[in-house]
């Protein structure tokens, strides 16, 4: 699901309050280009398993360029 929303491109121009009922919470909330991320899953690689993110940037008030990205750690625990 997460990918559809991406490729199609169907969450840019959304609100904040928009995201969030369509989305619930973001899991990480920064302001600026690190915008809001969503945890979608773990992928376990053996030693070091990558965590699974969908990132929103906001600008100006709405959502543009959202991905979904791999990472090593987990933020969350920063």
């Amino acid at each position: 699901m997460a990918h559809e929303l991406v490729e199609n491109k169907r969450l840019d121009g959304k609100t904040h309050a928009e995201l969030v009922e369509m989305l619930g919470r973001p899991d990480i909330e920064n302001p600026g280009d690190e915008g809001m991320r969503w945890l979608l899953g773990y992928y376990a690689k053996g030693l070091f398993d990558e965590s699974i993110w969908l990132g929103i940037t906001i600008k100006d008030g709405s959502a543009s360029g959202a991905i979904i990205f791999t990472n090593w750690d987990d933020p969350r625990d920063r």
